[in-house]
């Protein structure tokens, strides 16, 4: 019986000897190698191939960024003319979840990558505070920004172009927030200055118009580069 206890006492000291060796074995490689390894980690963890985690967190955003988007509602246009100052009210939030996505991606030969871009908007109606259906009243960027672009005209050219966009277009209006934002609405400046192909200018005005997307949607993507 005492000879067994002897026995397992010297296994169990054998076995701490064994570890403790290995212990001090692996700090001391640790150690000597830290350099090394700690440069190994970080280059596996930047490793930017078709395969890599780090590639996949580029192309794509996941899980998408979520936005909440605010408007004003004029509250007393009709007074525009009088000495009343303009009234604004906050509307809002309308939420929506953006995803980038890079694509039509080409390998170059200099370490760089050119790519198209490709950005969607989800409007996220359950989580949404508001609906896109409200109705808002707001100034009507249009006429607003033909005025600056001539705002150094002299003064026949800047009298006659006031009188022809008072004729069409309004300095305010009142559509839903989804036209405002999403859809666009028509304008009588925009639908004269859209037939001329060479001024490149959309027939609707909304503030994501023309890159909000769907799925089945087709977006115009823009071409840029990242670094390899």
């Amino acid at each position: 019986m005492k000879d067994s206890k002897v026995s397992r006492r010297k296994y169990v000291e054998f076995g701490l000897l064994i570890s403790g060796t290995l212990l001090i074995a692996l700090g001391i490689t640790i150690i000597v190698y830290l350099v090394p390894i700690h440069e190994f980690i970080i280059r596996q963890a930047l490793t930017f191939n078709d395969h890599s985690d780090s590639f996949k967190a580029w192309r794509a955003n996941d899980p998408p960024l979520i936005m909440d988007l605010y408007l004003f509602n004029w509250t007393n246009p009709e007074e525009l003319r009088s000495s009343v100052k303009p009234r604004f009210e906050e509307v809002g939030p309308y939420r929506v979840k953006e995803v980038k996505e890079k694509t039509n991606l080409t390998w170059n030969e200099n370490n760089t990558i050119s790519y198209m871009v490709k950005k969607l908007y989800y409007y996220d109606e359950g989580s949404s505070p508001r609906q896109l259906d409200d109705l808002v009243t707001t100034i009507n960027p249009v006429p607003l920004t033909v005025a600056y672009q001539a705002r150094n005209y002299n003064y026949f050219p800047k009298r006659f172009l006031s009188m022809t966009m008072s004729g069409i277009s309004n300095l305010y209006v009142t559509r839903t927030a989804r036209q405002i934002l999403f859809d666009g609405y028509n304008d009588g400046i925009l639908s004269v200055l859209s037939q001329f192909p060479g001024l490149n200018v959309k027939d609707k005005f909304g503030l994501f118009y023309g890159i909000r997307q769907c799925t089945t949607c087709t977006p115009k993507p823009t071409r840029s580069s990242a670094n390899n």
